[in-house]
């Protein structure tokens, strides 16, 4: 559960940082 959680974060943040660009 622990690394789901941290894993969709992180999924988050690249999906984020490449809309950005």
């Amino acid at each position: 559960m622990g690394t789901r959680i941290v894993f969709g974060s992180h999924s988050l943040t690249v999906v984020k940082n490449v809309r950005w660009q």
